[in-house]
């Protein structure tokens, strides 16, 4: 089975969500922002992982620099941010966070089956 995952990091925690191929929720967890932590939380699905799309206004080198140190295959999506913002004035932001995280595994999953570089049309959808 192959996995695709969205993580939303935050100035002290990180929401990860991970979805199969067919968008079904696999995994959804908050944890610290500590790359030890999140290694130690993605780890279980091994080679199943297929990709990860990080959001994240500020501050997210050190995650990606240590996810693809470790042989993930990431990208950096700041561009999600006017989503989650529409998101929250829709409902709250806990709902944003788990909503937007769900996006960002959906959107890996077209970036890698397909080949092609990303774009802000599917966020739109």
């Amino acid at each position: 089975m192959q996995l695709y995952a969205g993580l939303d990091l935050h100035s002290t925690n990180t929401y990860i969500g991970i979805l199969d191929q067919e968008f079904n929720r696999i995994f959804k967890k908050r944890v610290a922002n500590n790359l030890d932590l999140i290694l130690q939380t993605l780890n279980p699905f091994g080679s199943q992982l297929k990709g990860l799309v990080v959001e994240s206004t500020y501050n997210w080198y050190w995650l990606i620099d240590g996810l693809m140190d470790n042989g993930y295959q990431c990208l950096h999506c700041q561009q999600f941010r006017r989503y989650y913002n529409r998101k929250v004035a829709q409902a709250n932001t806990s709902l944003a966070t788990k909503a937007l995280s769900n996006k960002l595994a959906r959107i890996c999953y077209y970036i890698i089956r397909d080949n092609v570089p990303f774009r802000e049309e599917p966020l739109s959808q």
